[in-house]
């Protein structure tokens, strides 16, 4: 992700703030999600409903500002994904790519059907992320992930 950022781009993509009801529910969580990320140290998951801002337009993503993973294997929920995905301290998904950029950003993400290209899912997260490292999941053998950087 160590590319230059096109501002044109991503001001288009800037996600919205998150209200207040939200940060308070991610407080409560906090511990939980700990517990469900297998006790990690780092950024914890955070990828609730309310984080996602979905439907966003692909077409406004510089494809030259995009890091494009392969899933790795479709072992583990082939085909589907539930909230047991995020969790892998339980049985849910080990695969990670890391990323790096330069902080403070918003990771987003579009996720195709290989082969097809047809968008399953195309989100933009409303947390900026402060460190200049993050996680993301891979996902199954039968998706592709663009991800991308935007500004916060």
């Amino acid at each position: 992700m160590e590319k230059r950022r096109d501002e044109h781009n991503h001001s288009a993509l800037r996600p919205e703030p998150l209200p207040l009801w939200t940060k308070m529910a991610d407080v409560a969580m906090r511990p939980l999600m700990f517990m469900l990320g297998g006790f990690r140290r780092d950024s914890m998951q955070e990828t609730h409903p309310w984080h996602c801002q979905r439907d966003i337009d692909p077409s406004l993503i510089d494809p030259a500002l995009t890091v494009t993973t392969n899933g790795e294997t479709d072992e583990l929920l082939p085909g589907r994904f539930s909230f047991l995905f995020h969790a892998p301290g339980l049985v849910g998904w080990r695969h990670y790519s890391v990323l790096q950029a330069k902080p403070p950003f918003h990771i987003g993400w579009v996720v195709r059907e290989r082969g097809s290209g047809r968008v399953k899912q195309s989100i933009v997260h409303r947390l900026p992320i402060d460190d200049q490292y993050v996680r993301m999941l891979s996902g199954p053998a039968h998706l592709e992930t663009e991800f991308f950087c935007g500004t916060s």
